[in-house]
């Protein structure tokens, strides 16, 4: 997931969940994880229809946990 949000490729919802190999629901769920409790911000662009990070990737935010 965090590559496809990096290089904004993941197509819609239903495109990315196909693409990691989860159910829609399922990847709402993993959405919802890695936004309110690891506190990453991930947006939706509507005109290039993908996922993207609004400032810091996955790595960078989890570095917080692991120092």
């Amino acid at each position: 997931m965090d590559y496809l949000i990096h290089i904004r490729k993941t197509g819609t919802a239903a495109e990315f969940a196909t693409k990691v190999g989860v159910a829609r629901s399922t990847f709402f769920e993993y959405m919802d994880y890695m936004r309110n409790e690891l506190n990453i911000v991930i947006l939706y662009d509507r005109s290039d229809k993908t996922y993207y990070y609004s400032n810091k990737g996955l790595y960078d935010s989890l570095k917080q946990w692991i120092a």
